[in-house]
């Protein structure tokens, strides 16, 4: 912008405005009209790039000021931005990730992806970044939240959602059983095959754990209809159970923690930093995994 640096986002995509990063200018051939991040994308900008020289020291200080690989893992919340309504307006940085770009073999040939991952950056300085930037937001109302601290406040009731019945439609018979029992019956994750699924009298290439097809196993549609090769039919089985497992063990977790911004049922999630239960963050969802069907996102 004139020779002067600025903010730009990257929703970590192969596409090239993603690579060179969106500006405020590019959001509209970025994303379709309508879509709500062409107006939150622009206020994020604006309000960021009226910050820059405020936090800039904070910036060097946390080695993002001349990396542009370097991203932060935020969200950002205008009343019901995404299916949750929070009643006020926050933005809310998780952490700093670094976007990297890498050859991975694939089935058939070498293939190209961007991914990123949290790196070992300064506390204080993000807690500083927050500081200076927490004025700027509020003269456009909104607050400024870093790592929202969450204590449960009783133990997860995994034994309710596990007894529950669903099931799996299907030419030869409907099975119908808990989900503790799906659950022993999954003996792998599919989580990077691709199936064939007939969709409108067409065959359509979908994630073997994707909403597609969790949505249609759990709304009782035949298996044997809306896959024909066997293994596609298995795989995706474990795709709707994994799916399943996810939603439903995750709203237990949900339902028992509180945290500064109220109980974590009512929030879209919560991620998770614990060294003793995973190296990496995560983030549990629970019935949101669906909300998100709902939101202009």
């Amino acid at each position: 912008m004139d020779g002067k640096k600025q903010f730009v986002m990257d929703r970590g995509s192969k596409k090239p405005l993603d690579i060179k990063g969106i500006t405020k200018a590019d959001l509209e051939d970025r994303f379709k009209p309508g879509h709500g991040m062409v107006k939150v994308g622009g206020e994020v900008l604006d309000m960021f790039n009226e910050a820059l020289p405020t936090i800039q020291n904070d910036l060097v200080a946390l080695g993002a000021f001349d990396d542009p690989n370097v991203l932060f893992n935020m969200e950002y919340v205008s009343g019901k931005t995404n299916v949750q309504d929070y009643g006020s307006n926050f933005i809310a940085i998780h952490g700093l990730n670094k976007m990297e770009t890498k050859e991975v073999q694939g089935k058939r040939q070498m293939l190209t992806k961007r991914f990123s991952t949290e790196f070992n950056y300064d506390k204080t300085a993000l807690q500083s970044l927050l500081n200076n930037l927490a004025p700027i937001a509020k003269k456009r109302g909104f607050e400024v939240y870093g790592s929202v601290p969450t204590e449960m406040t009783s133990k997860p009731n995994f034994s309710s959602a596990l007894s529950k019945q669903y099931t799996v439609v299907s030419n030869k018979e409907d099975k119908t059983q808990s989900l503790d029992k799906w659950l022993n019956e999954l003996n792998l994750i599919p989580k990077d095959s691709f199936i064939f699924m007939n969709v409108n009298s067409t065959k359509k290439k979908v994630g073997a754990v994707s909403k597609q097809v969790y949505l249609a196993i759990l709304k009782g549609e035949n298996v044997d209809i809306l896959f024909e090769d066997e293994d596609d039919k298995q795989k995706a089985i474990n795709g709707f159970v994994t799916y399943l497992a996810t939603e439903k063990l995750g709203d237990e977790v949900l339902k028992v923690l509180d945290s500064p911004m109220g109980s974590v049922e009512n929030h879209e999630g919560v991620v998770i930093r614990d060294k003793k239960i995973s190296n990496k963050p995560f983030k549990i969802t629970g019935k949101f995994i669906l909300g998100g069907l709902t939101s202009d996102f």
